[in-house]
């Protein structure tokens, strides 16, 4: 039996899944070679249960794509949507950007199928009063949406830090990353209302070369299971937890996630 295929396990409260979907270097390796695209969303919704959706970071999607994602996916399935890069990186963006980013929300929102947004922010993100100004107003723009926030470098995660993250109503994201100087380490010393994991894989000699080679990595079952436990225990008390592979280079992301899958159920 596939991961998902049961209503019981496809409501768990684990909601488990990849960043992005639609990378050509799956076919045949997930996605069933002669399928066509249109009908890989589709597929993967039989996998799993949360799509991270990740395009909307380099484009904001006209609402008639996500509507047409929600009409491929079953009930329970859920999305969550990143924000666009001259939110977070640039940081930017205009009236009509946010509205465009609430237009592309609205089908997911309709449909029942919208999860927490995701914010990542980047290296260069300084610890400072200003930036923390800059959340409070991310914040502000998205009104009641649930959010979370993912930074990539470690003075992001101390203690006093996170707890000021969650004091501007984002919940900080638990992360897997190559253990190098300045990276973030995966265990949260402070933890929001939503929790959350990101896994990008650990290509340390690849990692500050940028580009799709950074995420060519393929999680051994030592460090999987390692996060399984830790998954659970983000999980346990009726939490739920959403935890997203991002090592999608070859499909890493969707094997991986598939035996992360299986190892919660054997956990259970």
């Amino acid at each position: 039996m596939d991961l998902f295929e049961d209503a019981d396990i496809r409501c768990s409260n684990v909601r488990l899944g990849t960043s992005g979907f639609s990378f050509p270097d799956w076919a045949g390796v997930f996605y069933p070679g002669g399928l066509s695209r249109k009908g890989w969303l589709a597929f993967y919704a039989t996998r799993f249960n949360a799509l991270e959706l990740n395009a909307s970071y380099y484009r904001i999607l006209p609402p008639s794509a996500t509507a047409g994602m929600a009409d491929s996916v079953p009930p329970g399935f859920v999305f969550c949507v990143k924000l666009n890069s001259a939110m977070t990186h640039e940081r930017n963006a205009g009236d009509a950007q946010w509205k465009a980013f609430d237009d592309m929300l609205s089908p997911l929102r309709a449909a029942g199928c919208l999860g927490p947004v995701l914010a990542q922010f980047p290296w260069s993100l300084p610890l400072s009063e200003q930036s923390f100004q800059t959340l409070s107003q991310i914040r502000g723009r998205l009104g009641d949406l649930p959010a979370v926030a993912e930074f990539r470098h470690e003075r992001w995660y101390s203690p006093e830090a996170l707890q000021r993250v969650v004091e501007t109503g984002f919940s900080p994201v638990a992360v897997d990353l190559p253990d190098l100087p300045g990276l973030p380490g995966p265990d949260l010393p402070v933890k929001g209302g939503i929790e959350y994991a990101r896994l990008h894989g650990r290509n340390s000699a690849k990692w500050w070369e940028g580009g799709a080679l950074r995420y060519d990595y393929a999680y051994t079952p030592a460090e999987l299971l390692e996060w399984g436990k830790r998954i659970k225990a983000m999980a346990g008390g009726g939490r739920g937890a959403y935890v997203f592979f991002n090592n999608c280079h070859m499909g890493r992301a969707a094997l991986d996630a598939r035996t992360m899958g299986r190892i919660l159920e054997e956990l259970q």
